[in-house]
């Protein structure tokens, strides 16, 4: 089972790509701490802030290296395992005037011969601007282009559920590094939730990753699909909280 270190690094190479979907974005390691942030020397304007991830460290050690290391407004995401002070560490953290924003379980699972199922519906891999479109409409989902997903090495897989010619849902895979993945951007609209669609999008996701030699697949999750993910073979190894930092003193 992947370890929270190398998962994190799923997360992080990801996440980066799909934020790069209007400007690039990288991930890097900055000391201790690692961050998803603006390429540097591109966005003149408008500059986004960096997504700063801790893992494994007490709140003064993480205090420490922001200080050392991170200039100007940034969010924290602090990730933590299974075991240990967890709830101690983010009452730290409020205590040096973090502010919590949301908590989303941290989930990994090995990839291997993914067994054959009954599709409830049409599903298939986006590879036209028709189906692009689909999803457009209706999610509202945008900056992805079609030469994006037609590379020899395609930044995303994405796939959509069809019914009466328009999408339902989909669901995306990041290629990350060393045949691992990262799963985005899960959705099925309202009205088509509690007849399956998440889990056979889910099913024709891993079976396309594991033809394309793919060993472990990283997400992180909403309350909803935690509930879901353990069905699927996923395995939660941690949680990521993300907070914002104290305010300047004036």
């Amino acid at each position: 089972m992947l370890g929270l270190e190398e998962a994190t690094k799923v997360f992080g190479h990801g996440f980066a790509t799909v934020r790069s979907q209007v400007s690039p974005r990288e991930y890097v390691c900055l000391g201790r701490l690692s961050a998803i942030r603006d390429v540097p020397g591109i966005r003149k304007v408008d500059k986004r802030n960096p997504e700063v991830i801790a893992v494994g460290l007490t709140p003064n050690e993480i205090l420490a290296e922001l200080k050392s290391r991170i200039e100007g407004r940034y969010f924290l995401c602090f990730i933590a395992g299974m075991v240990g002070e967890t709830l101690k560490t983010k009452n730290e953290l409020k205590l040096f005037g973090f502010r919590a924003l949301r908590s989303e379980p941290f989930f990994v699972r090995e990839v291997g011969n993914e067994p054959a199922f009954e599709q409830p519906l049409v599903i298939r891999q986006v590879l036209t601007q028709d189906d692009l479109d689909r999803i457009r409409r209706t999610s509202g989902k945008k900056g992805l282009l079609l030469e994006q997903l037609h590379k020899e090495s395609p930044t995303h897989r994405i796939f959509v559920a069809i019914e009466n010619d328009e999408a339902v849902g989909y669901v995306t895979s990041v290629p990350t590094f060393n045949n691992m993945n990262w799963v985005s951007s899960l959705y099925v609209a309202n009205s088509y939730r509690r007849r399956g669609i998440g889990a056979a999008l889910m099913k024709t996701m891993l079976a396309n990753d594991s033809h394309h030699g793919v060993k472990n697949s990283v997400l992180v999750s909403s309350r909803q699909g935690a509930r879901l993910y353990p069905k699927l073979g996923y395995e939660q190894i941690g949680t990521l909280h993300m907070f914002s930092p104290p305010k300047p003193r004036t």
